[in-house]
């Protein structure tokens, strides 16, 4: 323990070139054999005045500070060292600690952190999401800052859950100012806070960057609320993907903002999209389901929650009774529910295209109109002599049909037919004719009508009416101007 905190004096916490040393010479105490007897091989030169500082006797007088004070030191080495944490890159050589260590095993533990100042909806959001983590026996952990860290720290004091502060000053500096009763009642709820550096670092802005990695590296997961550019809380999230942990960021309040540009970047490199804190209870249940309390959570939020029915016992296949065949009685076979009839074709609704072409423009418009609309226009139709104005317009005129041969059977059915469809074309020509009239006489009548007070007005259906419109439009009659008033179009 003291050749890893006389390291620590040379190199400060954080350093990877504490590891690199380690391994050199093969372990911490050869290492500081070689050092302290002038071996500078494998210490840079903005390093040789540390070295020079350090000493083992320094290294025992912290220990026996620590061992006065309720601090303890768990190094790399021992078996209650964080095994989340050991397996990151550029781990910690060493913790002091003051609270329980082991409130992490055998419990999920999830990071929340977030600026000092939130803005917008994270303030909202963070609770929402620490609240409800905390109450599902989540261990929150934290960077003990201002902001979103307090907001997960006290959320899991309400529930009276442990939680983890990872700090990025000495253990025994009061950071943030007057924070020594809130690390009480983290310590007296069976959390922990912990620090890589010496009892007596003050804090550097180094330090803040360093230690996220360990607020990412004990955690299975990290979320981001209310981040955006320069938030310390985008190194903790990249610190997290290089971990390979699971990463969440609350969508930001304005996408486009190019001050979340980030933030986007990271959602669209693969982070989970958070919009309650179900969505990160989804993405752990069906792993750690053990580990989370459920007893509060919506089933139906949960979309990989399943129902496991209980599995009976039963007697082995030896035991049981052989099964002979049994035949249905004909009554069973004929209270068999029949098979639903199949619906015919000709019952289902059906639609016609029809064909409008307007001369002028020499462009084919179509519109559908209902087959049973067709029918009822043609049986309700009078018919119509040829020299009407409107009939003209629409169907051209056919000459006479000239008599045909009795003996010809087939000719004449020919002929019948023909003229049915003239008949029925004439009619449904006729009666659109005098109701397209009576909507031109609305609208020019008026100053601008719009379609619902011709509705009102007619006793014509919604589709027919619009029919009827379309035509006139096309034909140059009427116009449909802003807010669809249609007026009469007047000639040039």
């Amino acid at each position: 323990m003291e050749y890893y905190i006389y390291l620590l004096q040379i190199f400060g916490g954080g350093n990877p070139k504490i590891h690199e040393v380690i391994k050199a010479y093969g372990n911490a105490r050869l290492a500081y054999e070689h050092i302290s007897s002038g071996d500078m091989s494998h210490i840079p030169s903005n390093r040789h005045e540390y070295v020079r500082r350090a000493s083992l006797e320094r290294s025992k007088v912290i220990i026996d500070y620590c061992a006065g004070n309720n601090i303890g030191i768990v190094t790399i080495d021992d078996r209650n060292y964080p095994e989340q944490l050991k397996n990151i890159y550029n781990p910690p050589v060493l913790l002091f600690t003051a609270g329980d260590i082991n409130c992490l095993q055998g419990k999920l533990a999830v990071s929340i952190v977030g600026p000092r100042k939130p803005f917008g909806n994270a303030i909202r959001l963070a609770e929402n999401i620490c609240y409800n983590l905390a109450r599902s026996d989540i261990v929150l952990v934290s960077g003990f800052a201002l902001g979103i860290d307090r907001i997960a720290h006290n959320n899991s004091i309400r529930h009276s859950k442990p939680t983890v502060a990872v700090l990025a000053c000495g253990i025994t500096i009061d950071y943030p100012n007057n924070s020594f009763g809130l690390r009480k009642n983290i310590i007296d709820n069976g959390g922990l806070i912990l620090s890589e550096l010496l009892p007596d670092t003050p804090c550097n802005s180094d330090y803040f960057k360093f230690r996220n990695r360990i607020i990412s590296g004990l955690s299975k997961g990290t979320v981001v609320i209310g981040g955006y550019n320069g938030s310390g809380s985008l190194i903790t999230a990249n610190h997290a993907f290089e971990q390979d942990r699971e990463v969440f960021f609350t969508i930001p309040d304005d996408t486009l903002d190019k001050k979340y540009s980030r933030v986007i970047r990271f959602l669209r490199d693969g982070a989970h999209s958070v919009y309650d804190f179900y969505d990160i209870i989804n993405e752990f249940y069906p792993t750690y389901r053990d580990r989370i309390d459920d007893t509060y959570l919506d089933k139906e939020q949960l979309t990989s929650f399943v129902m496991h029915e209980d599995v009976r016992e039963t007697a082995p296949a030896e035991d049981l009774p052989t099964v002979c065949e049994v035949k249905e009685p004909e009554s069973a076979k004929k209270d068999e529910k029949k098979p639903l009839p199949k619906v015919k074709a000709a019952d289902a609704p059906r639609f016609k295209i029809t064909g409008v072409k307007d001369k002028e423009k020499e462009i084919d418009y179509f519109r559908v109109t209902p087959e049973n609309v067709l029918k009822k226009r043609k049986k309700a139709g009078k018919p119509a002599t040829l020299n009407d104005t409107a009939v003209k317009e629409r169907i051209p005129i056919i000459a006479p049909i000239a008599e045909t041969d009795n003996t010809d059977v087939s000719k004449a059915e020919q002929v019948t037919d023909t003229e049915d469809k003239q008949s029925g074309q004439i009619a449904e020509a006729a009666e659109n004719a005098s109701e397209a009239a009576e909507i031109l006489g609305i609208i020019a009548n008026s100053d601008g009508v719009t379609l619902d007070t011709l509705l009102s007005a007619c006793s014509l259906s919604f589709g027919e009416l619009s029919e009827i419109l379309a035509d006139l439009e096309i034909s140059g009659a009427v116009s449909c101007g802003a807010g669809g008033i249609y007026t009469v179009k007047k000639e040039r």
